[in-house]
């Protein structure tokens, strides 16, 4: 199962090798987290690739060092890259900066080495910082109820792996390319195993049983999974996952399910393909007289008003080709949720009501006031960014499209409700996709504060999508 790494404070130590000039213009800077690429749960019988769900140990304290490339002033930022759940925020004077944050390590590390630099341009409007990292190292774990202690040998002699009762392992991290032997003991019996692992890997060793007798008589591969080593869901780290076009988004783990907790951006599809954009109007739906609508059989997106300033903070209004299409406009290895996904995840959340509740992010930036008794517990952040409406009388009179905004969440599902099954975009009776959406309104909603919308028949909606882990 694919995990993601994201990591946050409320407060943080900030020192500096010079003083910040309060007379330049200043930005704030946040600081929001830090993403490494998946490491694989190696198998070797396996014919696909699974991600690890291993949650990384890190430094309690790490620097960030920050330059101008004008003045060759540095900054240095400390940061616990455990803990980073509501973002640092620090002020730096308006300016182009490089950036360089590392870990260094071993042949062998309690903590995962890793280097991230880039460049980051403040504005007097600020500016938001994710480190993206890399590493040079490998994982090797063993379940410590099952051996007393685990030792490893990569050519320098046998030293024992770090172990972590709180998560019931023993674990080593391990520089890219070397090979050695693996001892597990338990009581008087030692066994072993040989390994050769690379960046990005990771290796959990299980026993091996000798089925006539259940003796162990050796160590084989095998998947390493959260639940079975106790960690909490709420004690997680926040991950992050990057679609096809770099972007990171956040990502939550709520009941067994993972979801982005931002809407999508992505144009492109797994399989590299682009989708095209569409300003909302005509071009996505027109009249060809007597309110006979043609559809555009596309995969087309919008953007929030058609202003691209804005895909941020509300993520891009898909039309309904763009879930079904099987080439998936999710990351690969995600997918557009169906509508029993989403069932799901209203039943474990406590129903309707609860689920309002616990999904709208906090505050009234872009609910209606009060909004008071959105939580957000989870960190799903369901905003209301409404939906597009093209192909109705109402609209095409208008000449507006966006309706429902700041009033409710939709997310497309990949449900069907009444269309004809098996037609797709290449059948020439084709029309359109008529499917579910996901619906979160507000605390004031005449109707459910959560549940399924589908389209007027004679309608084509732009929508945002959530995607969720397959």
């Amino acid at each position: 199962m694919q995990r993601f790494l994201f990591i946050v404070l409320i407060t943080f130590l900030f020192s500096c090798t010079q003083e910040v000039d309060t007379e330049s213009p200043i930005g704030v800077v946040k600081l929001s987290g830090l993403f490494v690429e998946d490491f694989q749960n190696h198998l070797p019988a396996s014919r696909v690739i699974e991600m690890s769900e291993w949650i990384h140990i890190y430094p309690e304290e790490v620097d960030l060092v920050l330059t101008h490339t004008g003045t060759n002033e540095s900054f240095t930022i400390s940061y616990d890259p455990n803990n980073f759940g509501q973002g640092y925020q620090f002020s730096l004077p308006v300016g182009d900066y490089t950036y360089i944050s590392e870990v260094e390590g071993e042949m062998t590390s309690p903590y995962l080495p890793y280097s991230a630099s880039g460049n980051l341009a403040v504005t007097d409007q600020g500016a938001e910082l994710i480190l993206e990292a890399t590493t040079d190292y490998g994982l090797l774990t063993l379940n410590s109820q099952e051996f007393e202690q685990a030792e490893v040998n990569a050519g320098s002699g046998y030293e024992y792996f770090f172990s972590l009762p709180e998560r019931n392992v023993h674990y080593i991290y391990i520089r890219n390319g070397r090979e050695g032997t693996v001892r597990a003991t338990q009581g008087e019996e030692s066994i072993e195993a040989e390994f050769a692992v690379g960046r990005y890997q990771h290796f959990h060793f299980v026993p091996r049983y000798d089925y006539g007798n259940l003796n162990v008589i050796g160590l084989e591969l095998g998947e390493f999974s959260l639940e079975e080593h106790g960690i909490p869901v709420g004690g997680e780290q926040l991950r992050f996952i990057k679609d096809n076009d770099g972007n990171l988004y956040k990502v939550v783990r709520i009941g067994d399910q993972y979801w982005m907790a931002e809407n999508l951006r992505s144009t492109t599809f797994c399989n590299g393909d682009e989708l095209t954009y569409e300003p909302a109007g005509d071009g996505w739906a027109y009249d060809e007289g007597g309110f006979s609508w043609v559809y555009n059989t596309n995969p087309i997106y919008t953007y929030m008003l058609n202003d691209s300033s804005l895909v941020k903070s509300f993520g891009l209004y898909y039309s309904s080709i763009v879930p079904m299409d099987e080439r998936n406009i999710c990351p690969c290895g995600w997918k557009v949720p169906s509508r029993s996904d989403f069932e799901r995840l209203v039943e474990y959340i406590g129903g309707e009501l609860e689920a309002s509740r616990a999904l709208r992010q906090r505050g009234t930036e872009y609910w209606p006031y009060p909004n008071d008794e959105s939580t957000d517990i989870y960190g799903f952040n369901a905003i209301p960014a409404g939906v597009v409406i093209t192909g109705s009388f109402e609209s095409m009179v208008r000449g507006f499209y966006f309706y429902r905004l700041f009033e409710a969440s939709l997310f497309w599902t990949t449900t069907e409700t009444w269309s004809d099954p098996g037609f797709t975009p290449s059948d020439p009776e084709f029309t359109k996709y008529d499917i579910y959406s996901f619906l979160i309104s507000d605390q004031t909603a005449l109707f459910n504060p959560t549940g399924f919308a589908v389209e007027d028949l004679d309608s084509f909606s732009g929508i945002n999508i959530r995607c969720i882990k397959e």
